[in-house]
């Protein structure tokens, strides 16, 4: 499927989890003096979405422990928040700009790859459960695949 620009839905998931990672993996620490990274466009379509001068900002530290940095963001345009996955620490944090991060859920059976879908429900797959699930409007859950 393809959304309204020529941009497919997979690429644009793809280009926001490689901007996300980046941020949250804290691209611009112990720079010292050099310039400040910037992101590297794999397509002209990301232009669009997020400025190729604007610089690398690490938003948070602190999660994923020796496993990792955190993963799955995924940005909560209504509410004007990011999601993300702290897995090792088993929660799923909430980055509001201007006021920092919070704890979104916990326990969150260590899940992340978070997306949204057509309706604007939260999906996340679960390393603990060995599901993918899909956070309905009302709050409640609803299990999508389970192996």
């Amino acid at each position: 499927m393809r959304a309204q620009q020529g941009i497919s839905r997979r690429h644009v998931l793809r280009m926001a989890v490689t901007g996300g990672s980046l941020a949250m993996a804290g691209g611009v620490r112990g720079i010292g003096a050099q310039a400040p990274k910037r992101l590297e466009p794999l397509a002209p379509e990301l232009d669009q979405i997020l400025s190729p001068s604007e610089p690398i900002q690490e938003l948070a530290e602190g999660f994923g422990g020796p496993q990792g940095p955190a993963e799955g963001p995924v940005w909560w345009k209504e509410g004007g928040y990011l999601l993300f996955s702290d897995i090792h620490n088993n929660r799923r944090m909430k980055y509001v700009p201007g006021q920092g991060v919070s704890v979104f859920q916990e326990p969150a059976n260590r899940a992340n790859g978070l997306t949204r879908d057509l309706q604007g429900r939260l999906l996340a797959c679960e390393h603990d459960t060995r599901r993918v699930t899909r956070q309905e409007l009302d709050g409640s859950l609803t299990v999508i695949f389970q192996t």
